[in-house]
This record gives structure tokens, sequence and C-alpha cells, in this order.
């Protein structure tokens, strides 16, 4: 907790976009990052212990959201 992170990521090749979504501004988490094959670094520090969600919101038509198929975890924020 109050200590700045980095966290790197990125997608697999392909043609199907996914995205990273944080939304815990409360923890000071709370961002939404379009992924690409080249890794990106988001910087947050979090602010309150916890378990919270992050997750890709993307959704093709008339298919289940990413988030339904599974992409999602957690961090877990500890003192």
């Amino acid at each position: 907790m109050n200590i700045p992170v980095e966290l790197k990521v990125r997608k697999e090749p392909g043609i199907i976009p996914h995205n990273i979504v944080m939304k815990s501004p409360e923890a000071g988490m709370d961002f939404k990052v379009s992924l690409d094959t080249d890794p990106k670094i988001i910087r947050f520090t979090p602010t309150k212990v916890g378990i919270f969600p992050f997750y890709c919101d993307k959704k093709l038509l008339f298919f289940e959201s990413h988030r339904d198929k599974g992409m999602e975890g957690v961090i877990e924020v500890v003192q």
C-alpha cells in the first residue's frame, strides 16, 4: 500500500482487440488501457488494502464479453 507499481501488459498477436480495465478509484487504481503486442507500462499507487478486480471489457457483436469468457483477474494489495 502506498508504494508505486508498474504493471507491464501486452496481448497475444491477432486481430481481436483487448484492453485492461480497473475501476477502483477509492484505492488509487483507475485505468482503461488498450492492449497491443508491444508491452505497455501502467503506473499506479494503491492507497487501500484489499482485493481489486481487473478485466477486459471488449465484446464482439452477439458474443459473450471477454470478461464473461474469463478474461479477468485481481490485484491484491497488502500492508
